[in-house]
């Protein structure tokens, strides 16, 4: 099954993008509550059943702390994760959190590039439907 880890802090835009990729069959693991959420072992079992993780950088920051962690330590290298952010300077931001050469879209964004992005990773690794 192709699973997707939906962490956004807007409710509008989460709903908006879990409305697009459900109707493109994906399976969507959404994380709304961000203060029951923080636990690493919480996390990781996200991260092991998803193919891919959408995360806004504009969380909480123990939660962002505790995902890119479990990125960074764990063994999720099989995950694509998409960073999404507000800010303005995308190099300040990826060096902050350490997330040289990963991919990262600017808020506002297409719905149409997040799209692309996920198949096009679909496309190059094997993942049953």
């Amino acid at each position: 099954m192709k699973r997707i880890l939906l962490v956004e802090n807007n409710p509008r835009l989460r709903k908006g993008i879990r409305n697009l990729l459900e109707k493109r069959g994906f399976i969507i693991i959404e994380v709304q509550d961000f203060e029951k959420t923080l636990e690493l072992s919480q996390i990781n079992q996200w991260l092991n059943v998803s193919n891919v993780a959408i995360i806004s950088l504009e969380i909480p920051e123990i939660l962002r702390k505790n995902l890119l962690s479990a990125l960074r330590n764990f063994n999720h290298h099989n995950i694509l994760p998409i960073f999404t952010t507000a800010e303005d300077d995308l190099e300040v931001i990826k060096k902050i959190n350490g997330l040289n050469g990963l991919d990262v879209m600017e808020k506002p964004f297409s719905f149409k590039e997040v799209i692309e992005r996920i198949e096009s990773y679909f496309r190059n690794h094997e993942v049953s439907v």
